[in-house]
């Protein structure tokens, strides 16, 4: 399998930036990786904040267990980092899937050509 295809694949499937591996590129994929990881910690570390408010309120009888009450509680209920922080972090990690994605590409067709000429 081309480089070209197997570089944007892995990032895909695997994390984003795991691509660079494959193309030698070490620095770009663990940056990558890193950028994912904190923002993934940041994401579950908020979300684990309002489901331990939303299950005491729950268990202590104030709140009842109704799918719909529950997500608006999480929609509006108190966050770590405040309102539209998650929503902002949510769409950097998704555009820097897509940088990644498109910059394997872009290397994984650039190690192709050289590898043809040669």
């Amino acid at each position: 399998m081309k480089k070209s295809r197997k570089a944007p694949l892995l990032c895909t499937t695997v994390f984003p930036g795991a691509g660079y591996f494959i193309l030698a590129k070490p620095w770009h994929g663990g940056m990558a990786l890193l950028v994912t990881l904190l923002s993934l910690i940041i994401i579950m570390k908020d979300a684990m904040f309002k489901a331990d408010i939303i299950s005491k309120e729950i268990l202590a009888g104030d709140m009842s267990f109704d799918p719909i009450l529950i997500t608006q509680k999480l929609m509006a209920g108190p966050s770590l980092y405040g309102p539209n922080f998650i929503q902002y972090l949510s769409l950097f990690l998704f555009s820097t899937w897509l940088v990644t994605v498109l910059d394997c590409y872009r290397l994984g067709k650039k190690f192709d050509n050289e590898a043809n000429k040669s």
